[in-house]
């Protein structure tokens, strides 16, 4: 999966033309796969089934792949439980990145003794306005990150959805590509709810300032320095610098994806 687009990428650098954009499309597949090695995590929605864990007579279990969005289901040995409404009743709750037990159950000691269904991801809703007469009628969210999977559109006064449809949206339909919705201009004013998945911002920052840089780098193959009238230049060798890394230390898991 792409953490970011060619346009968000040229926007950043501060490009207009599109004469670069096969090469850039090109550096942010290879960013992207790059960034999502490095940090063992794939930015995508998982569904995790019948996932198994140890358990260690406690009342939470930290989950491996976070953050969570959902838990449906929790299982004691071959025991289901089932979901406390108020943290009060006997059963399980979850919050990003456990999941709880309340009313005397604990989770079971020993390898796999303990089931987990859920699903992980980063996933937000936006709510904002159709833009105003002349257009253009997109919407760019900026909630959690760069939106990169749409999950639906819904008026956000009567909860009706929107039908997401490919070319020009019609009344009441989108249409999404790469991070922005764009609407009918007879649905101008309009307030709409958007959810989607989306990439945490420092990541596609991080994506880009690869790209960045691996555009600067063209012109400086295989050199390492170059010496000026009153300066020396050096360049970096290294695949990702300490700046980088450090907008991804937050996302790096330790245990493989």
């Amino acid at each position: 999966m792409n953490l970011t687009s060619v346009a968000r990428t040229k926007t950043y650098l501060g490009m207009t033309a599109n004469t670069s954009d096969t090469v850039i499309g090109q550096l942010v597949a290879r960013a992207s796969d790059q960034v999502i090695r490095w940090c063992s995590n794939t930015f995508e929605r998982t569904s995790h089934t019948n996932a198994r864990y140890d358990g260690f007579g406690s009342a939470v279990l930290r989950l491996p792949d976070t953050p969570v969005i959902t838990v449906s289901r929790v299982l004691l040995g071959t025991t289901s439980i089932p979901a406390s409404a108020d943290g009060i009743a006997a059963g399980y709750q979850f919050d990003e990145l456990n999941v709880f037990l309340f009313g005397g159950y604990l989770f079971n000691s020993g390898k796999r003794q303990v089931g987990v269904d859920y699903v992980s991801g980063y996933a937000t809703t936006q709510a904002d306005y159709v833009p105003a007469a002349n257009g253009p009628y997109t919407i760019t969210p900026t909630t959690g990150g760069y939106a990169a999977a749409d999950l639906g559109v819904s008026n956000t006064t009567s909860g009706t959805a929107y039908a997401r449809v490919v070319g020009v949206p019609l009344t009441g339909n989108y249409s999404y590509s790469e991070g922005v919705y764009t609407f009918n201009a007879t649905d101008t004013g309009a307030a709409v709810t958007m959810t989607y998945d989306y990439v945490p911002g420092a990541v596609e920052q991080a994506v880009i300032e690869l790209v960045g840089t691996s555009l600067k780098q063209r012109d400086n193959l295989g050199v390492s320095s170059r010496s000026l009238r009153d300066e020396s230049i050096s360049y970096s060798d290294k695949d990702m610098s300490d700046s980088v890394k450090g907008l991804l230390w937050p996302y790096k898991k330790v245990v493989p994806v």
